[in-house]
Order: C-alpha cells, then sequence, then structure tokens
C-alpha cells in the first residue's frame, strides 16, 4: 500500500491566506477575476489598517494573529461588498470563508480526516482504513476538529 500524504503544501503564511480569503469572497459574490483581483488590492493597500496589522509583529499571547486580522478584512470587505450585493448572501459568503480560513488552521490528521469526512462523504471506518489510524483516534480527530472550528468561526 503507498504512503499516504496527509499535507502536500506548507501552511500558508497570514498574508497569503487573507488575500485567498479576500478573492474568494470576491468570486463568490459574483465578481469576475479582474475585479475580485482590484478588491484584493484595494482592501490589502500598503496604507490600510490590514495592511498595517500584516507587516506588524504578532502579539505573542494571540494564537492565531490571522484571526484578528481576519476580522478587519471582513469588516472591509462587508463595507466595500454590502452595497452591491443582498446582506444575506453576502453574510453567507463571509461565513463559508470564515469556515475555510479556521479549516486551514488545524493540524494536518484533523485537517485530511475533516476533509474525508466531508468532502469525500466516508465514514470513519473508511478512514480509518485507509490510514491505519484506529477508528477512536478518527473519531478524536473529527471531534477536535469540529469543535475547534466551531469555536473560533463564531467569534468572527
Amino acid at each position: 500500500m503507498p504512503e499516504l500524504v496527509t499535507e502536500p503544501f506548507p501552511d500558508p503564511g497570514i498574508d497569503e491566506r487573507m488575500v485567498a480569503l479576500t478573492y474568494q469572497v470576491a468570486q463568490r459574490m459574483g465578481r469576475s477575476r479582474r475585479a475580485s483581483a482590484q478588491l484584493c488590492e484595494r482592501v490589502l493597500q500598503p496604507d490600510s489598517p490590514v495592511s498595517v496589522l500584516l507587516e506588524s509583529s504578532p502579539a505573542p499571547s494571540t494564537a492565531d494573529p490571522g484571526r484578528r486580522i481576519r476580522a478587519r478584512i471582513l469588516r472591509a470587505l462587508r463595507s466595500a461588498l454590502g452595497s452591491y450585493a443582498d446582506r444575506g448572501r453576502l453574510e453567507g459568503v463571509l461565513h463559508a470563508a470564515v469556515l475555510s480560513d479556521e479549516m486551514s488552521l488545524l493540524p494536518p490528521r484533523q485537517r485530511f480526516a475533516l476533509s474525508c469526512a466531508i468532502n469525500d462523504h466516508r465514514t470513519v471506518t473508511e478512514i480509518s482504513a485507509e490510514t491505519g489510524w484506529s477508528t477512536s483516534q478518527v473519531s478524536q480527530l473529527l471531534r477536535t476538529a469540529l469543535i475547534t472550528i466551531t469555536v473560533h468561526a463564531q467569534r468572527w
């Protein structure tokens, strides 16, 4: 059996995550690639409060300083896109982007197990058989991942 690779890419930095989040929201709101790129430039421009936070050193007590920056980006996106779209749709798109960002912050094993369960609709037993982890390990990974995402996504 070939070795299973659970993490093909290194974890993105805060600035890459914020660009991806901004672009993802713009695309899901129906903006073109060009308009999405322009929105990224506008929200993340060098003199914006968001960019100042990106350049500053993170506070030692903050587990992930990107969450604080993400909150400011979400406010900027609400003001930039709020007049163009239905408020409910915008909030749904922002919430999906927050969940996606939170999933990217999970440890590799939790992220892999959750991705298999959600995207591939695999059961705990199937994930266990594929990875060699016990079913209780897979259950614990899924439970912890869901709790982590739920707690942090509620604070956005």
